[in-house]
């Protein structure tokens, strides 16, 4: 097998967990409840962010962030 098909196995199995866990909620630490598929992992600390949070949380330097919506903007 491939590099690359040995990768896409990975994605794909990862991607049924995540359809699976979309209605599992974790609480930011605003205290906000929000699905998990929705927040952001800091890299760093491990820690789940709602957007708001972690924008703040990461401010200038983004390079822990796991997610894709705050570092694309």
């Amino acid at each position: 097998m491939s590099r690359i098909d040995d990768i896409s196995n990975v994605l794909r199995g990862q991607l049924k967990q995540a359809k699976l866990a979309k209605d599992i909620k974790v609480d930011c630490t605003c205290g906000k409840s929000i699905s998990i598929n929705a927040m952001f992992r800091c890299h760093h600390c491990g820690i789940y962010f709602c957007r708001t949070c972690g924008g703040e949380h990461f401010k200038e330097d983004q390079t822990g962030l796991v997610g894709s919506l705050i570092v694309n903007n």
